[in-house]
């Protein structure tokens, strides 16, 4: 799986909890799609993304010193 698609993925993931979880909408994961623009999944994807990196890198940078 190539890194685009997994920033695509985590983003459909994470609208799929937060429209489950918190708006207590059922909506099933493949039907999502059709829900939201393929823009919002990228964006939220890329922003998780971001956030786990750079959370890693500083996790790192704390275990060696």
């Amino acid at each position: 799986m190539s890194s685009p698609t997994i920033f695509y993925n985590l983003g459909k993931i994470t609208v799929w909890l937060w429209c489950r979880l918190i708006k207590k909408k059922n909506i099933k994961y493949s039907n999502i799609i059709f829900q939201y623009s393929d823009w919002l999944f990228w964006s939220i994807g890329l922003v998780i993304g971001i956030l786990i990196i750079v959370c890693g890198y500083f996790l790192l940078i704390q275990l060696e010193s």
